[in-house]
């Protein structure tokens, strides 16, 4: 055992891996420091192998396939326990085994019944909805309701953070209280001295009690505007809240992209005609809007593609991104195009 150093179990299993030998890896695993993250390695290995041996292929995934079942079973039965704990093991990385992410992990190998666990579905579905508490109900109607309603009837105005201050976590919004020092460092004084001086205060100063009501009701309303200014941050940085508002996006883009192409699409204005009402306006006012529309849609996927793992490879192997790369193309050829005066140039880029 001197050969495999520290972490010897764990070694000693992802040898056991690698030399498919599964059954002695599944005793082994048993044993290891993390089994999650020894059960998703597992799928990982065995599912690449499943692609490389075509011979041994269903063998290969059929093993895949029972560790993944394993790595379910282990996370779920810790979530039935303590569902706090169960997320942190998804999310904290192992440090026998390389520091790989239990989570990150599962999405390489590409575990489905791990992925399907309800650890998982919690862990994604706080995600989703931020610091929305989506098991509470106002009005007998449930959270998500109300989150839609509110992004699609005012999507400029976070009416749920200003009006609906139970839609949210309790926990999420407390403002953290800063600690004085001067206070921590205040010598400290008999209690007779302390009702001594205070009974004087009050004698010498009537008005005291006056002062610290009014200092108290400045404190609560500093503690209301910022528990107010954190539920408006929580709100625009809710994954739900910009999902509603990317489907408004999408359907007004729509809906321009309709308009300016059946109604207010025409030649570049050269004759001193007006457009949008606007004299020498050389393109109507919807068009113009339209490319600031499509000038986003551009940064959009130049982000897209520095933010993506392997730069250009990683970017053009999904599937979307190509379609989208070919909706570019076609938009930028119509834009040059459409400030050529000629009929047929004109009719081309429509």
């Amino acid at each position: 055992m001197e050969l495999f150093g520290e972490n010897k179990v764990e070694k000693l299993y992802l040898w056991f891996l690698f030399m498919n030998r599964p059954k002695m890896a599944e005793f082994l695993c048993s044993i290891c420091q993390n089994q999650t993250t020894a059960c998703l390695l597992a799928v990982d290995i065995y599912s690449k192998a499943a692609q490389k041996d075509k011979k041994n292929r269903d063998t290969l995934i059929q093993i895949a396939y029972e560790f993944d079942e394993h790595a379910k079973g282990i996370i779920d039965e810790c979530f039935v326990k303590k569902s706090s704990l169960a997320i942190d093991i998804i999310n904290g990385k192992a440090t026998e085994f390389y520091d790989y992410a239990p989570l990150v992990l599962a999405k390489h190998a590409d575990s489905k019944a791990f992925l399907a666990s309800d650890t998982v579905q919690k862990y994604l579905n706080d995600k989703w909805y931020h610091h929305f508490d989506d098991q509470r109900q106002l009005l007998n109607v449930n959270t998500s309701f109300w989150i839609m309603l509110a992004s699609f009837i005012f999507p400029l105005l976070p009416i749920a953070s200003l009006f609906f201050p139970s839609l949210y976590k309790e926990y999420s919004l407390k403002p953290k209280k800063k600690i004085n020092k001067s206070i921590q460092c205040r010598p400290i004084l008999s209690h007779e001295r302390i009702s001594t001086d205070e009974k004087a205060r009050n004698e010498s100063f009537p008005s005291g009690r006056n002062r610290n009501s009014s200092k108290n009701c400045r404190i609560e309303l500093g503690d209301l505007m910022s528990s107010m200014g954190l539920r408006i941050k929580y709100f625009y940085e809710a994954p739900v809240v910009r999902f509603y508002y990317y489907v408004i996006f999408y359907f007004i883009f729509l809906t321009l992209f309709s308009y300016v192409l059946l109604v207010d699409y025409f030649p570049l204005n050269r004759n001193g005609a007006k457009r949008s009402g606007i004299q020498n306006l050389p393109i109507p006012i919807s068009e113009f809007i339209l490319h600031i529309y499509m000038l986003n849609f551009i940064i959009d996927e130049i982000y897209q593609v520095y933010i993506s793992d392997k730069w250009i490879h990683g970017y053009f192997s999904n599937n979307w991104n190509r379609m989208d790369l070919a909706g570019i193309i076609c938009y930028l050829i119509a834009f040059i195009t459409r400030f050529f005066v000629s009929e047929s140039i004109f009719a081309a880029s429509k």
